[in-house]
C-alpha cells in the first residue's frame, strides 16, 4: 500500500471538527453544551479536547462506544472510509466553515449550560506581591497597575484551592464576567504551569480587553500580560481595542466586531506563527504584528527600561 504523503495528513488535520459535523447534518445538542446529535439520535457525539465519544453507535471490541481523537478519525466514522478515504477526502476539497446559525446554536447550547463563574474579589492582602510580580518581573509601571486595579482589570485574589492569584478577568460581549486568566503567586508543589484557567465559560465567549478607542482595530495577543504590556506602550499613540487570545486557534464570533479590523499580535515564535496561520484560515487579517525585540509583547517592554515611577 502506497504510504500517504505527510503533507496531505497535516492538512486533513486542520480540519475544524465542526466543520464536519455540519457535514453530515449532526448538530449542537440545546441540552448539552458539549454534545451534537442526528435529528434520528443514530449519532450523540460529544467532543472535549479534540477527542470525541459517540454514545450511540458500539465502539471496537472492549469498547462500549465508537471513539477517537481529532478530525481524521470522526471523518472516517461518520463517512464509514478507512483513513486513506478520509485523508483524501478532507485534504482534497476544504469543508465549508461553520454556518453562523450552527455557530448560534452552539454558543446558545453554551451559555445555557455553562457552569456560573463567580468573579474574584479584591483582597487587599495580596496586593504587595501582586504589584511586586507586575512591576518587578514584568516590568510593568506602578502607576498603570495601580489604575488597571481600580478599572477592575487586574484582580489580586485569594483562592482557598491556588492561594494568592492575580486575576485578569474575561468578559462576555454583554460585560459580563465569565472567567478570568489567572497567575498563581505561589504555584502547589508539583504544579509546572503558573498560568490557569478559571470559569468554563471563557474559553467560548470571554476575552480579556483594553480599549485606547473606539475606532481602531482590535489587536489580538496571547495572554493577559502581554494585552497590558502592548496597552501601556501604546495607548496614548492610536486607537485600539488589545485582546488577550489566551492560546486559542479560534475566535469566538462576537469577536469580529463591524467596524473593526483584525490585526495579529501573536508572539515572534513557532507557536506565535501557527497560531497566526490557524486565525488568518478563518479570519480576514488586516496586518500581522510581532514584537520589534524579544519573543513577546511583555519582553519588549521590559526591553524599553522604562524608570519605574
Amino acid at each position: 500500500m502506497a504510504r500517504i504523503p505527510e503533507n496531505l495528513i497535516d492538512r486533513a488535520m486542520q480540519t475544524d471538527m465542526l466543520s464536519i459535523l455540519q457535514y453530515f447534518n449532526v448538530a449542537p445538542d440545546p441540552n448539552d453544551r458539549k454534545r451534537y446529535k442526528t435529528l434520528d439520535k443514530s449519532n450523540h457525539i460529544k467532543i472535549e479536547n479534540d477527542v470525541w465519544v459517540d454514545f450511540n453507535q458500539p465502539g471496537r471490541p472492549g469498547k462500549k462506544n465508537a471513539g477517537g481523537r481529532g478530525p481524521i478519525s470522526l471523518f472516517q466514522h461518520l463517512a464509514a472510509v478507512d483513513f486513506t478515504t478520509a485523508v483524501h477526502d478532507l485534504a482534497g476539497t476544504p469543508l465549508p466553515h461553520p454556518s453562523k446559525e450552527f455557530l448560534t446554536q452552539r454558543k446558545r447550547a453554551h451559555d445555557l449550560n455553562a457552569p456560573k463563574f463567580f468573579p474574584p474579589r479584591l483582597n487587599r492582602s495580596v496586593l504587595p506581591a501582586a504589584l511586586d510580580w507586575l512591576v518587578s518581573v514584568r516590568g510593568i509601571q506602578p502607576n498603570f497597575v495601580n489604575r488597571m486595579i481600580a478599572a477592575g482589570k487586574i484582580i489580586p485574589a485569594q483562592s482557598k484551592s491556588l492561594g494568592p492569584v492575580i486575576c485578569f478577568p474575561m468578559t462576555s460581549p454583554t460585560g459580563e464576567i465569565v472567567g478570568a486568566e489567572v497567575i498563581l503567586l505561589t504555584p502547589p508543589s508539583g504544579m509546572k504551569n503558573k498560568q490557569v484557567w478559571g470559569g468554563a465559560a471563557a474559553k467560548s465567549s470571554g476575552r480579556f480587553a483594553l480599549e485606547s478607542g473606539k475606532n481602531g482595530p482590535n489587536v489580538l495577543v496571547e495572554s493577559a500580560v502581554d494585552g497590558l504590556s502592548y496597552f501601556q506602550m501604546y495607548e496614548s499613540d492610536r486607537q485600539f481595542q488589545v485582546l488577550s487570545i489566551a492560546g486559542r486557534p479560534s475566535l469566538p464570533l462576537a469577536w469580529v466586531e463591524p467596524g473593526r479590523s483584525l490585526i495579529c499580535a501573536t508572539d515572534a515564535d513557532a507557536a506565535g506563527d501557527e497560531l497566526y496561520m490557524k486565525i488568518a484560515e478563518h479570519h480576514p487579517l488586516r496586518a500581522r504584528e510581532t514584537p520589534p525585540t524579544g519573543k513577546d509583547w511583555n519582553d519588549h517592554l521590559k526591553n524599553q527600561k522604562i524608570p519605574m515611577g
